[in-house]
C-alpha cells in the first residue's frame, strides 16, 4: 500500500485519522488532529478562564490529554463535541481545584458562541498550521515524558504517582510543571 502525501493525510475526517493513530499506530498523524482542534480547544479556554494566558497552558494540557484518550474515543458523538467536551471538563475540573486555594471562581455566565462565530472557527481549524506536538513529545526528557504519561494516560494522582515513583509529592510536582513548561515552548501557542 503506497504511503498518502501529507495533503492526502489532511484530507481525511478526524475519525478515519483516530482510527489510522489508534489501530495502526501512525502516532505521527496527531499533527493533523492537533492543527484542526487546537485553535478550538484555545477558543474554548478563553471563553471560559477569561485569561489568554491560562488559556494557553490549559490548551497544552488539553491537546495532550486528547492525544493519550485517542483510543477511548468511540465514534457515538462527531470527534468534535468529544474534544469540546474534553476541553469543557478539564477547564471546570481547572476550577474546581484552584476554586479551594480560592484563587479563582467559576464564571456564573459562559459566552454562547453564534453560528456566525462557529463558522469562523471552523474556518480557522482548516487554516491552522501547528505540526510539532508529536516531534515534541518524541524529543522529551524522559523524565518529563514519564510523569506526564502517568498523570495524563493513566490519570494518577500526584500522591500515586509519588508513591509508584519513590518520590516525594513535590518533585512530582516539578517534574509535571517543568514538562508542561517544555512542551509550552516547544509547541507554538495556539493563535486566536
Amino acid at each position: 500500500m503506497q504511503a498518502k502525501t501529507r495533503a492526502e493525510q489532511s484530507a481525511l475526517t478526524d475519525e478515519e485519522l483516530v482510527q489510522l493513530i489508534v489501530q495502526e499506530g501512525q502516532s505521527d498523524l496527531f499533527g493533523i488532529l492537533y492543527d484542526r482542534y487546537a485553535p478550538l480547544v484555545y477558543r474554548k479556554a478563553v471563553s471560559l478562564v477569561k485569561r489568554e494566558a491560562l488559556a494557553e497552558d490549559l490548551t497544552h494540557d488539553i491537546m495532550l490529554k486528547i492525544f493519550t484518550k485517542l483510543s477511548q474515543f468511540e465514534g457515538r458523538a462527531n470527534f468534535s463535541l468529544w474534544v469540546n467536551t474534553i476541553s469543557y471538563n478539564h477547564c471546570m475540573q481547572h476550577f474546581r481545584k484552584n476554586k479551594r486555594r480560592k484563587e479563582e471562581e467559576v464564571p456564573e455566565e459562559f459566552d454562547i458562541m453564534s453560528e456566525d462565530d462557529i463558522e469562523a472557527e471552523q474556518q480557522e481549524l482548516l487554516e491552522a498550521n501547528v505540526k510539532e506536538l508529536q516531534r515534541c513529545l518524541a524529543n522529551i526528557k524522559k523524565d518529563y515524558s514519564v510523569v506526564l504519561s502517568m498523570r495524563y494516560y493513566a490519570e494518577m494522582s500526584i500522591k500515586q504517582m509519588a508513591e509508584a515513583l519513590e518520590m516525594g509529592e513535590s518533585a512530582i510536582k516539578m517534574r509535571l510543571k517543568r514538562g508542561r513548561e517544555w512542551l509550552a515552548s516547544c509547541i507554538s501557542p495556539a493563535k486566536k
